[in-house]
């Protein structure tokens, strides 16, 4: 199965007012990881870097690994993930 992470960074897409980390399966959207908050605002101004090492936090304390490059959205980062 392949898994997608995003967070979303503006409150274009955000449901709350912390940029959120989510993962989708990319077969069945039903099966992945509910949107989880990192403490970083929505709309900041905050360094790629910082937001990925955000996201990264969440994916690990949640049992996802990284297995790819994280790609730039309009609102948002994603990468491949798998579970650990």
């Amino acid at each position: 199965m392949t898994f997608t992470a995003e967070i979303g960074i503006s409150s274009k897409i955000a449901l709350g007012d912390k940029c959120a980390v989510t993962v989708v399966n990319d077969d069945n959207i039903l099966d992945g990881m509910e949107a989880t908050d990192t403490p970083l605002p929505v709309d900041g101004d905050h360094a790629r870097e910082d937001v990925i090492d955000a996201a990264e936090a969440v994916l690990t304390a949640n049992g996802w690994t990284v297995v790819g490059e994280w790609e730039d959205g309009d609102n948002s980062y994603y990468v491949a993930v798998e579970r650990d």
